[in-house]
């Protein structure tokens, strides 16, 4: 997961982010990292919520 953000950081596209990711030895698809960094977004914008109210300090 961390590829994934760390590539998308760097303003890659889906496809290139996977054809790096199959280049480093994963086995994903454009799909794949698409879906990953979706959930992976959603779930820090879960725990930003959750923090500004004091459940979850970040």
């Amino acid at each position: 997961m961390d590829e994934i953000v760390a590539l998308k950081e760097k303003k890659l596209t889906f496809e290139e982010v996977a054809a790096t990711l199959q280049g480093f030895g994963y086995d994903v698809s454009r799909a794949t990292v698409h879906r990953r960094y979706r959930e992976w977004k959603k779930a820090r914008g879960s725990e930003q919520k959750l923090g500004s109210k004091g459940y979850i300090s970040t």
